[in-house]
């Protein structure tokens, strides 16, 4: 995550820049503390993940335009609460609106029904749409979740995609969480996870 903020920056500052991955190479070195994670071979296998994760990501990355902002702060005051996140990129989308990047440097990657129906992807795109510093780029048009730890597949780096027909429904049930949260009510519910439950 800190080397695509420290690329996506400097792309942020100057669209004219092209990533490579010699560069992105060069910034891991800096900002990889074998310390973080063990020291010895524990953090030589580390940082040999690390470089296969930015390696396919600025090797294979999805289409994308200009960068508009790099982990931005969003808030949004929905259901009588006040929801916070924090987008990892907002850039300009081959379609021409502005997406929501989500880097996701683990492998395990949602399924496609999931990711377009997803809580966190329809919130950034719901907070990032009010949000007056994002709006002067452009409108939302999309979110996505993108996955440099997985094997690419023909068209590169897996990504999945948020389906913006389900704002409706993510805005209600986020409205729906609120309410229960301030309830104190958490009745259980059949989930992904029941069967290791």
């Amino acid at each position: 995550h800190r080397v695509a903020e420290i690329i996506d920056r400097r792309t942020l500052d100057e669209p004219t820049h092209e990533p490579s991955v010699t560069e992105a190479l060069a910034v891991l070195d800096e900002v990889f503390e074998p310390a973080d994670f063990g020291g010895g071979p524990w953090a030589e296998a580390w940082r040999r993940r690390a470089a296969e994760i930015v390696t396919r990501l600025f090797t294979v990355p999805p289409p994308a335009g200009p960068v508009v902002a790099v982990e931005h702060d969003l808030s949004l005051e929905l259901g009588g609460e006040t929801w916070r996140g924090r987008a990892d990129r907002i850039d300009h989308s081959p379609r021409g609106d502005l997406r929501v990047v989500d880097y996701k440097t683990g492998t395990s990657v949602l399924n496609m029904a999931d990711a377009a129906a997803s809580l966190q992807l329809g919130f950034y795109v719901i907070a990032a749409s009010e949000d007056p510093t994002i709006s002067k780029s452009g409108t939302i048009g999309g979110a996505e979740l993108w996955y440099p730890a997985v094997e690419p597949n023909k068209s590169g780096i897996v990504t999945r995609q948020f389906d913006m027909a389900q704002l409706a429904a993510v805005n209600e049930r986020l409205v729906s969480i609120a309410s229960a949260i301030r309830a104190e009510e958490f009745p259980p519910s059949v989930g992904a996870n029941c069967g290791s439950c």
